[in-house]
Parts: structure tokens; C-alpha cells; sequence
């Protein structure tokens, strides 16, 4: 797999070593692609999970890093992360959560017609508006 940006092990669960390459492939490379946009490095914190360790985190039972198509970004300031998320959405990305400090990114196929809210727990979930029920 040739990544310009990232290496597999960036990836990899705590609990089960070489577990990057469980990640998708077509995720990877748009997540390469944004960071080629962005010009700037990106901290990946968690990528792909075993469901022990989506537990032991707190992750949600239907977590999208479950199947490899989710990846935790770290952002150190608001410069960072608005040209991270810039270019996250530049690179098709139509799920971006945004909790301090940092983004949690999983790959949806919908528009790109975007939103944000807060949820209950803090943080904005950039969505597109089709087939979502917008929160009043």
C-alpha cells in the first residue's frame, strides 16, 4: 500500500499490533489526500480497534474504527485545526467530529452540503443534510 503521509502502524490498536492493515483502503488514501491539502502533519491517536479496546475507550458498540473507517486526528490550536478540517472536507469527508483536542473523522458517502451542531456530550458533528434529520 503506498500512503505518501502515514504508515500502517499509525493505525494499529494498543491490544493487537499490526492492526493498522485492518484499516480500509479507500479510507486511508482520502485521509492521505486531506493531509496532502492541509500541508501540515496529522497526529493520528487512534485508528483501527479491537472491540475490547472500543469498550476499554468507551467507544460506542456500532464504532466505525471497528471496521477501519474511522481515525482520532489531534489538533493543538485553531489554526491547526481549521486547515484540518478544511481539508478534510476538501477531500470528501462527510463525517467530521470535532472533541477537543481533537477530530474524529469516519467515512460516510453523502453529500457534502454540511452542517454542524453540538452534541450532548460537547462536541460539533459536521454531517451533510441529506437523509439526516437536522436537531431543532
Amino acid at each position: 500500500m503506498n500512503l505518501n503521509h502515514f504508515s500502517l502502524s499509525e493505525f494499529d490498536c494498543p491490544s493487537l499490533p499490526d492492526s493498522g492493515k485492518n484499516m480500509d483502503i479507500n479510507f486511508l488514501h482520502k485521509l492521505d489526500h486531506a493531509r496532502d491539502i492541509a500541508g501540515i502533519s496529522f497526529k493520528i491517536t487512534s485508528g483501527y480497534r479491537t472491540k475490547e479496546h472500543n469498550t476499554k475507550v468507551g467507544g460506542v458498540p456500532n464504532s466505525s474504527h471497528l471496521i477501519g473507517v474511522a481515525a482520532d486526528i489531534a489538533v493543538s490550536n485553531g489554526h491547526e485545526r481549521y486547515v484540518i478540517l478544511s481539508a478534510l472536507i476538501e477531500a470528501g469527508f462527510s463525517r467530521i467530529e470535532s472533541q477537543k483536542p481533537l477530530f474524529i473523522v469516519t467515512q460516510m458517502t453523502l453529500s457534502k452540503t454540511l452542517f454542524g451542531h453540538t452534541n450532548t456530550v460537547g462536541s460539533t458533528l459536521w454531517k451533510t443534510k441529506k437523509n439526516l434529520k437536522i436537531p431543532k
